[in-house]
């Protein structure tokens, strides 16, 4: 990772000349990147390292998507949910130019379909749900809308039925019954956020440092550790 004014091979010198930290972060994913932002700003002296390059495994994620599990509701995950609503709206609010608002479209085709099978399940009774009906789909959009409602920054979800859906899409399968819509969000530049984290960290805290294409070798001790780091062959 290259920084203004500084160069990695004095990085490395200065990591091994330092004797200890106060906290190693071991991996440059999304939590590592952010973990690391969080405590430089707090003042704490730490190191992030990574054996690749920080967010190298975003692009294993072909989605992209920053969703707020709308999947989980079947479940009675209903806090879950709400946490990562509440996440993904800061996201966009915080990332607009690396997180934009995705619509998502559902087609149905029954009406009241699928709504024994979910109530059994949220009983804790397994039953295979063979399909979604328009109503069990409003009652999950309805949730969905009302746990993300806090910094919510997108449309609310709409329910379009028969009359409008084949008005929209006149070669729609002529089974289908209705369609639901609702809006999650993707992530354009994964790794952009990755590094903004990164960048966001070595401003706050000049004492801290962060190193790609890093590995660790070995540690000693719970607390106050020397960390044996080596660069990756051809990474100078």
């Amino acid at each position: 990772m290259a920084v203004a004014g500084l160069d990695r091979t004095a990085w490395l010198a200065e990591v091994a000349a330092a004797g200890s930290i106060d906290v190693l972060i071991v991996g440059g994913g999304i939590n590592g990147c952010a973990t690391f932002r969080e405590l430089a700003l707090q003042g704490v002296r730490c190191l992030l390292i990574d054996r690749e390059d920080f967010g190298a495994g975003a692009s294993s994620a072909s989605t992209r998507m920053a969703h707020g599990g709308l999947r989980y509701l079947e479940n009675g995950e209903f806090r879950l949910v709400a946490e990562a609503t509440r996440e993904r709206n800061r996201l966009l609010r915080n990332a607009p130019h690396a997180i934009a608002p995705l619509q998502v479209t559902i087609p149905s085709f029954s009406i009241l379909g699928g709504l024994a099978q979910s109530a059994a399940k949220l009983f804790g009774i397994e039953r295979k749900i063979p399909s979604r009906g328009m109503l069990m789909l409003k009652l999950g959009m309805a949730l969905y809308d009302l746990l993300g409602r806090r910094q919510a920054v997108m449309a609310r979800h709409r329910m379009t039925y028969a009359g409008g859906v084949r008005a929209l899409l006149p070669d729609l399968h002529p089974a289908v019954r209705g369609v639901a819509s609702y809006y999650d969000a993707v992530i354009s530049h994964a790794e952009r956020i990755a590094f903004e984290l990164v960048a966001d960290g070595l401003a706050a805290n000049p004492a801290c440092r962060a190193l790609n294409h890093c590995a660790l070798l070995r540690g000693e001790g719970e607390c106050d550790c020397e960390p044996d780091i080596a660069p990756l062959k051809g990474s100078n």
